[in-house]
């Protein structure tokens, strides 16, 4: 599989940083790492990105449940959470905005890859089946 170029939005600096390791150790590019909304979407504009993983608790006024709504409404990308956000209520609601995976923090690593791996080959297989 070719090396995707991922964003990583999250507004803790290790865990980003954690998070994006794990993304070079499969072998994929991180053209961003941005801790809020804002960041991210000016990121979306200006830079091709394939894959976004996201927290849902952000700087700034958009959290990642409604920057999510608009990856997947204005761009199609697949992005997963990695979240601290385990009640119920917060889960129902970013289901709603057709996430790869909800990977809850603290996260085990094996998971996070597993997570990003599955997400990847879903994506495109999906896309196969558009074609």
């Amino acid at each position: 599989m070719e090396s995707l170029n991922f964003m990583v939005v999250e507004d803790e600096a290790i865990v980003a940083m954690d998070i994006k390791n794990k993304v070079l150790d499969l072998n994929h590019n991180v053209v961003a790492t941005v801790s809020s909304g804002e960041e991210a979407i000016e990121k979306l504009k200006n830079h091709r990105i394939d894959f976004v993983i996201l927290d849902i608790g952000l700087r700034g006024k958009i959290d990642g449940i409604q920057l999510a709504d608009y990856i997947y409404t204005n761009y199609r990308i697949p992005f997963l959470y990695i979240t601290a956000h385990s009640d119920r209520f917060t889960f129902l609601k970013a289901l709603k905005t057709n996430p790869y995976a909800y990977i809850i923090k603290p996260y085990i690593e094996r998971d996070l890859l597993i997570s990003i791996e599955l997400a990847i080959q879903k994506f495109y297989s999906e896309q196969e089946k558009i074609k």
